[in-house]
């Protein structure tokens, strides 16, 4: 009886084991699948791709050469703004002066 009971446990370890190891080699088999369908796959990638992303990348680079272009513009057009609005203050000041200096009001649009 004993000898049943030792061939029936061992018998149930190996059940046991196999169902362990069963999963793992249903995976492997997946996995080699995958592996040869990337390993039959081109190592490049396709021509007309290439060139897209060339293309993209030629009008990446040109816009980062107008970027720093504009950087490098936008303290000038700054300047060029602040003494624009420096002249016409001076401007409307010295046509304060004359008016007051003329001894002429203008109200509404109209000379009093």
């Amino acid at each position: 009886m004993e000898h049943n009971t030792v061939i029936h446990s061992t018998a149930l370890e190996a059940v046991k084991e196999e169902d362990h190891v069963r999963p793992c080699i249903e995976r492997l088999q997946r996995l080699e699948k995958i592996f040869e369908e990337v390993s039959n796959k081109p190592a490049g990638i396709p021509l007309e791709k290439e060139k897209m992303l060339t293309e993209s990348l030629e009008r990446i680079k040109s816009v980062e050469f107008d970027l720093e272009k504009t950087k490098r513009v936008c303290p000038v057009l700054h300047g060029l703004i602040i003494v624009k609005v420096g002249l016409l203050i001076v401007l409307n000041a010295n046509f304060l002066t004359i008016v007051v200096l003329s001894g002429t009001a203008y109200y509404s649009g109209k000379a009093t």
